[in-house]
């Protein structure tokens, strides 16, 4: 390590010795790199995860078709024994048209959808413990580069069965990458901005369902489609090579120079100039190092934990059934997809405000929200089915 005294002009001026987190106040919580962060990982980062996670929704639209049979006048009882050829109708391409996904083989569209979540389940489970061993910047960029090419193999698939394969793989690095690069820009930012990261990120996502929504219309060819939004995924992948390694994850491996270095660089881009300042190593603990299944041992962290996976396991019931069945509404499908993203923004600048405010805090904020997001449910068993745009903006506003 550098020395501890460092000279400046006659007077030697004696390093501070601080832990990670009073050099971070030091160089800026929340300053011009923070908010660069903040753009690249909570903004288009969130664009881009979005734009793949609700991919099917277009992709996997059956245009309206019809059979022509090649014997019309076929005395035959059985309908499937008929030989006859499919013809698609409309302005645009899917999966559905591209290889014939309708009647009995429709149930694809559908397993394509839970195949990528099973991806995404794979990719979070595992891409933590990675990030854990090997840091974040390191896995984050990794699994973003295989994301792209995973994708890039997704829209030239010359079969449903390599569809699905990547389909898979776009999951898992996609679930899994997203998830460790908001990890990564909460380890660059001061605690107390924390929750305003969260909600930037889950506000950005809602609109980045609109985005696709926007660029499906435009862009008719599911493969053209599928290329298209990669090139957003491109760009965030270049900028996101320079980014430093999160000094937390530095400090707490017990490489404190490089978690200084890091600090520093933060720093220079902050425009700060703080007194010079060295990272004491972290103490020494006599206890047994934990792991997941500490929590088991415990009363308290075993119903918590159980309680919070289970608010998740319902809330992404919800949100994502509600938002990948957007094209069983009727009407125009890129509005719906739209408006089912849109809806969700003026939430989020709410729950910035409640979150932080002394009288609601988490707690309250979220058992508020669930309730509110269960009589939204059961109104929608309520709302009148009729045809046309105004009883899809009955249900789009349900929803």
């Amino acid at each position: 390590m550098t020395s501890l005294l460092q000279v400046s002009g006659v007077q030697g001026d004696i390093l501070a010795h601080m832990e990670v987190e009073d050099a971070l106040k030091l160089v800026g919580e929340m300053g011009i790199y923070q908010i660069f962060l903040c753009f690249l990982l909570a903004v288009i980062l969130q664009l881009y995860v979005a734009t793949e996670v609700v991919l099917i929704t277009i992709l996997g639209v059956t245009p309206p078709y019809h059979w022509v049979y090649d014997e019309p006048h076929s005395l035959l009882q059985n309908a499937s024994q008929k030989h006859g050829h499919l013809y698609f109708e409309g302005n645009f391409t899917s999966i559905s048209s591209e290889w014939s996904l309708v009647d009995t083989q429709a149930y694809k569209v559908s397993a394509a959808s839970s195949i990528f979540f099973g991806g995404v389940l794979v990719g979070v489970v595992s891409f933590g413990q990675l990030s854990d061993r090997f840091g974040r910047k390191r896995v984050y960029v990794t699994g973003l580069a295989l994301d792209i090419v995973f994708s890039l193999l997704n829209a030239l698939s010359p079969s449903f069965t390599v569809f699905l394969s990547t389909r898979f793989f776009v999951g898992l690095m996609n679930g899994g990458m997203s998830l460790i690069a908001f990890v990564l820009l909460n380890e660059c930012i001061g605690a107390t901005y924390w929750a305003i990261a969260g909600s930037l990120a889950s506000l950005c996502f809602a609109l980045g369902i609109a985005q696709f929504a926007l660029i499906g219309y435009f862009v008719r060819s599911w493969r053209l489609l599928a290329l298209v939004v990669n090139i957003q995924g491109l760009t965030i992948f270049l900028l996101s090579l320079w980014i430093p390694e999160s000094p937390r994850w530095l400090y707490a491996q017990g490489r404190l120079h490089e978690a200084q270095e890091a600090l520093l660089f933060m720093g220079r881009w902050n425009c700060s100039k703080p007194k010079p300042f060295s990272l004491t190593p972290r103490p020494k603990d006599s206890a047994p190092r934990s792991n997941i299944l500490s929590i088991c041992c415990s009363d308290v962290l075993r119903r918590r934990t159980l309680l919070m996976m289970w608010a998740w396991f319902v809330c992404s019931l919800v949100y994502y059934g509600l938002t990948l069945s957007t094209g069983d509404l009727g009407g125009n499908i890129y509005l719906n997809l739209a408006l089912s993203g849109l809806v969700e923004v003026p939430a989020y600048p709410l729950c910035m405000y409640l979150i932080n405010h002394k009288s609601f805090g988490r707690k309250r904020s979220l058992c508020g929200f669930l309730s509110l997001g269960g009589v939204a449910c059961l109104v929608i068993m309520v709302v009148p089915e009729q045809r046309g745009t105004r009883g899809v903006g009955c249900a789009i506003c349900a929803l």
